[in-house]
């Protein structure tokens, strides 16, 4: 059994939560630089702060300049980010899959960010979007390719819901026990168990991309593709109208990117438990965890407008707050037992070190002196137990699509984005060539 010094706990507690702190206070300081800039619709400066935060920029961060730079109109920077940060993800969460779902000693911040399921599925979309508005339809096309081959191996390897960590309880039960928690009286407060319908395995707006881009080509199968997309999202945008242009006609089609993605906070059970052989103490254990509730999903839509008067409401490709909901539902449960068995074993042996140091006392006054010090000892692995809220913060809220089957021609328009309702941004686009049986696609953005 591994022995604890009391000195060497309280220091090495102690210095863990204040590395975690501090490391806590730089990133919210960059962020509410990024956050300042954000709100003006300054992408580029945007980029310009996290890239000059590290030189080893965090895979969430990477993905962060490369959507901003994207934004910004810097398709080309953007695509080189996304080059970098695709082959980090794919290496860091392959092997984040492969060695299993251990528990991270202090907490799940200290383990390497592998990234969300559906981040390591989007960045090839997304990255496809950039070799669009660089007219490099070859590029665009391997980025799809990619994906395809991603989102297969991951549904053969990973896409299948694991429910272990629920065994490890047993473990945390008994140690609650022992400083008096009966978890019988909580468990309508932890986070429920996931199902399979929970997890996100396959992304709509990835195939409704996919099945345009085919058609646009001439190649690989665009219709495969659809029945994918209609599968996921049955009463979304019209693809099909996309896909299949009346002979002599052509298409006019926008991806619209709305709004800013949700993001996750710490979820936090508090327990009072009691030390008996110790009066005068009120300490509570903290178990944390990942959680939305109470973030509402942003209420973004859009709607084209061509010059000559021609308009129509864009509909939903894919939710991506929808994918941080699924995502939280399929954390919440592990990290809250990660959390419940390490920090209640670690405080079993913290409440036994303070019961011998508080005995040990010579006198009444040396026994009130001790409970100066064994209070911040308690509060200790509270301190060091933090929730992972990591993701990137910036991808759009959603993605809407549309267009109109028209005659060849050159086509002006807008793109309005509203929020509940309410307008909160245009984007124009001028003189787009539309051409028989042939598609014209056109991306635009207000993520506000």
């Amino acid at each position: 059994m591994m022995k604890y010094s009391l000195t060497n706990f309280r220091g090495s507690a102690l210095a863990l939560a204040c590395a975690f702190f501090l490391a806590s206070c730089a990133s919210t300081k960059m962020d509410q630089k990024v956050y300042a800039s954000f709100e003006k619709g300054d992408y580029a400066k945007c980029a310009k702060i996290i890239e000059g935060s590290s030189k080893n920029l965090k895979i969430n961060d990477a993905i962060d300049v490369s959507l901003f730079k994207s934004y910004s109109g810097d398709h080309a920077g953007s695509a080189q980010y996304f080059e970098m940060t695709k082959r980090a993800l794919d290496d860091s969460y392959t092997k984040s899959l492969t060695r299993g779902a251990a528990s991270a000693i202090i907490n799940e911040n200290a383990r390497e960010y592998s990234g969300n399921v559906y981040e390591y599925l989007l960045v090839n979309s997304f990255n496809c979007l950039n070799y669009i508005n660089m007219g490099d339809l070859d590029e665009a096309l391997v980025e799809v390719r990619q994906g395809e081959v991603k989102q297969k191996e991951y549904k053969n390897k990973y896409g299948s819901l694991d429910i272990s960590y629920d065994e490890n309880l047993g473990e945390g039960q008994g140690a609650a026990r022992q400083l008096g928690i009966n978890m019988n009286e909580y468990w309508d407060e932890v986070p429920r168990k996931p199902t399979a319908a929970d997890l996100y395995v396959d992304s709509s707006f990835s195939h409704y991309l996919a099945s345009i881009l085919y058609t646009m080509d001439g190649s690989g199968d665009p219709e495969l593709h659809a029945r994918e997309y209609y599968a996921l999202n049955p009463n979304g945008a019209r693809l099909r109208e996309s896909i299949q242009i009346p002979e002599g006609k052509g298409r006019l089609d926008v991806i619209a990117l709305a709004g800013k993605i949700k993001e996750r906070r710490e979820g936090q059970l508090v327990i009072p438990f009691y030390i008996t052989d110790i009066p005068l103490l009120n300490p509570t254990l903290k178990y944390v965890f990942p959680t939305v509730q109470g973030i509402p999903d942003g209420n973004y839509s859009a709607r084209l407008v061509l010059d000559n008067g021609m308009s129509q409401d864009l509909l939903l490709v894919e939710s991506f707050d929808q994918a941080v909901n699924r995502d939280v539902t399929i954390r919440a449960r592990r990290d809250f037992s990660r959390s419940f068995v390490r920090s209640t074993v670690k405080e079993v042996t913290t409440v036994a070190t303070c019961i011998a140091m508080y005995n040990n006392a010579p006198n009444e006054l040396g026994r009130l002196a001790s409970l100066a010090a064994i209070g911040p000892m308690l509060n200790a692995v509270n301190l060091t137990e933090t929730a992972d809220i990591r993701q990137a913060k910036y991808f759009p809220a959603v993605a809407v699509g549309g267009g109109f089957t028209l005659d060849p021609g050159v086509y002006s328009g807008t793109v309005e984005f509203y929020k509940d309702g309410n307008l909160i941004g245009k984007e124009s686009f001028s003189d787009v060539r539309v051409r028989k049986n042939r598609i014209s696609l056109i991306e635009k953005a207000c993520i506000k």
